[in-house]
C-alpha cells in the first residue's frame, strides 16, 4: 500500500515538474518575443528619406524664433530665416541657398554669391527690362545668359514666381500680383521672411531685388544688408543673384546642407560647366561661358612679377578701343608677351566684344555684343560672370567718353576710370571644346586639368 502511495505521489511530482517546465519555456518565450519585439520596434533602422524637401524637413527642427527653419502661420510653407541656417545646395556647378519649400514640395532657390553686375533697363518694370532678357531666354539677342548656364532645365526646374506688387511702404509687404519664369530676382517678401539685414541673404555686396514702388523706383539690398529703393537702376551696376525654383518630388542624392557638404540632386560627373575650375598650361582658370564651340575661361589671379607682385598696367596710350596690335597697351600684352606662356593645343581664337555699352541714351548689357575683334587673349566684360570676384582688375568695356573703362574697383563693383590710371589685368582665354578631363572634380581645391580628346 505505501508502495502504491508512493508511485501515486512520484507520478503526481513528474506531473507538476513538466507541467512547470512547460510554463517555465513559455513564460520565456512569452516575454523572449516580446523583448526582441520592442527591442526592434525602438532600434529599428531610420526609414531611408527619397526625397529632397523630406530630407531638408527631416534635417532641421522647426523653430519659431532665433535662426532655422520656420513654418508659416498656416503650415502650408517652410522657410529659412537667420545666419547660420544650413541651406546650402549644389546645383549647376553653382552653391546656392534654400530659401523656402514650398507647401507642393518645391523648392525655391537663390544664387549664394553676386553672379555679376548690370543695368536693369529702361525702366523698373520686370517683365520688359534688360535684367529679364539677362536672365531668361527670348526671341531677344544675347537673352538667357543666366538660363544658359543651367543644367537639365526641364528636369530639375519649374518655374520661378515673381511678385510684382508695387510696395510704397516698406512694413507692409504683400505679393499678389505675380508673373512666371525660369529664372527671376529676389522678391522682396522673401528677403523679409529670412532676417532681412540679419539673414542669410545679407552677404555685404549690393544687389537687385524684383520689386518696385509705386513712384518709378527698384528696390535693392545695398552692401549693408537693408532693403532701399533706387531711381539710377538705368545707369548704375547693381550685383545679380538669381533665383529658381526645384521641381517637386526631386529626389535627394547626398549632402548635410553645410557650405563644405550642400545638399545635391544631381550624379557626380566629370561634366565641365560654369563656373567649374580648370587647370590649364600650369595655370588656375574658371570657366565664364559656354560658346558654340569653345568654352571662355578666366584666369583666377592677377598677372605677377617674377616675385609674385601684382603687376599694375595702364589700359591703352591713346584711347579705350581693345587692339592687340597697338604697342603699350594691355590687348598687345596680353596677345604677344602672355600668351606665349600658355600651351597652343587647346587654344583658339574668339570674339572679344568691344560694343560702347551706352548707347542711344540707353545703358543696356546687350550693347557691348554690338562690336567685337578677334583674338587669342582678352579680358572680360561688364555682366560677365564672375568678372566681381578679383578687385582692381580692368575690363574692356567701355562708353563713348574714349578716355574711361569700366574696372573692378576695391569693393567688388564695376567703377569707370581712366585708360591713363593702373588696374590689374586678369586675362581670359577661349579653349575649343574638344576637351578631355583627365582628372580633378572642378572645385578651385581640386580643379579639373584637361587635355585634347583622343
Amino acid at each position: 500500500m505505501d508502495q502504491e502511495k508512493a508511485k501515486r505521489k512520484k507520478r503526481v511530482y513528474h506531473i507538476l515538474m513538466i507541467v512547470n517546465v512547460i510554463l517555465i519555456v513559455a513564460l520565456v518565450a512569452y516575454y523572449g518575443y516580446r523583448l526582441v519585439y520592442y527591442y526592434r520596434l525602438e532600434h529599428q533602422p531610420a526609414e531611408e528619406v527619397k526625397l529632397l524637401s523630406d530630407k531638408i524637413i527631416k534635417d532641421h527642427e522647426i523653430v519659431t524664433s532665433g535662426s532655422g527653419l520656420y513654418q508659416d502661420e498656416n503650415q502650408e510653407m517652410y522657410y529659412f530665416r537667420g545666419e547660420e541656417v544650413g541651406n546650402y545646395l549644389s546645383y549647376s556647378g553653382q552653391l546656392w541657398r534654400i530659401m523656402k519649400i514650398e507647401e507642393d514640395g518645391s523648392i525655391v532657390l537663390i544664387l549664394d554669391q553676386v553672379l555679376s553686375a548690370i543695368t536693369y533697363g529702361d525702366e523698373n518694370l520686370y517683365e520688359t527690362s534688360a535684367m529679364c532678357s539677362y536672365l531668361n531666354t527670348s526671341d531677344t539677342a544675347y537673352s538667357g545668359l543666366v538660363a544658359s548656364m543651367l543644367n537639365e532645365p526641364d528636369t530639375y526646374l519649374t518655374m520661378t514666381k515673381i511678385c510684382l506688387d508695387e510696395i510704397g511702404n516698406i512694413g507692409n509687404i504683400t505679393c499678389e500680383k505675380t508673373m512666371e519664369d525660369q529664372v527671376g530676382l529676389l522678391n522682396l517678401s522673401d528677403y523679409e521672411l529670412s532676417g532681412g539685414k540679419n539673414g542669410y541673404l545679407n552677404t555685404g555686396i549690393s544687389y537687385y531685388t524684383a520689386t518696385t514702388d509705386a513712384d518709378g523706383g527698384l528696390y535693392y539690398i545695398y552692401s549693408q544688408g537693408g532693403a532701399t529703393v533706387s531711381n539710377d537702376f538705368m545707369e548704375h551696376n547693381y550685383g545679380v543673384r538669381p533665383t529658381i525654383t526645384l521641381k517637386p518630388n526631386l529626389d535627394y542624392i547626398s549632402g548635410t546642407g553645410t557650405m563644405d557638404d550642400p545638399y545635391r540632386i544631381e550624379q557626380t560627373s566629370q561634366q565641365l560647366s560654369i563656373g567649374s575650375y580648370v587647370q590649364y598650361s600650369g595655370e588656375t582658370f574658371r570657366i565664364i561661358r559656354k560658346t558654340e564651340n569653345s568654352y571662355l575661361l578666366a584666369l583666377t589671379h592677377l598677372l605677377t612679377d617674377e616675385a609674385g607682385t601684382t603687376e599694375l598696367f595702364t589700359y591703352h596710350p591713346r584711347s579705350n578701343a581693345f587692339e592687340p596690335n597697338r604697342y603699350g597697351s594691355v590687348a598687345y600684352t596680353l596677345n604677344h608677351n602672355w600668351v606665349a606662356n600658355i600651351d597652343p593645343t587647346l587654344l583658339v581664337e574668339g570674339p572679344w566684344y568691344t560694343g560702347d555699352y551706352s548707347l542711344n541714351g540707353s545703358t543696356d548689357y546687350r550693347n557691348i555684343y554690338t562690336d567685337s575683334v578677334t583674338a587669342s587673349v582678352g579680358l572680360l566684360n561688364v555682366g560677365d560672370f564672375y568678372s566681381l570676384d578679383i578687385p582692381n582688375t580692368w575690363l574692356m568695356t567701355r562708353l563713348e567718353d574714349e578716355e574711361m573703362v569700366y574696372t573692378v574697383d576695391e569693393a567688388q563693383k564695376y567703377y569707370l576710370d581712366f585708360i591713363s590710371n593702373e588696374h590689374g589685368v586678369r586675362p581670359a582665354i577661349y579653349l575649343t571644346d574638344q576637351i578631355q578631363v583627365l582628372s580633378g572634380t572642378g572645385t578651385d581645391t581640386d580643379p579639373y586639368v584637361v587635355g585634347g580628346k583622343e
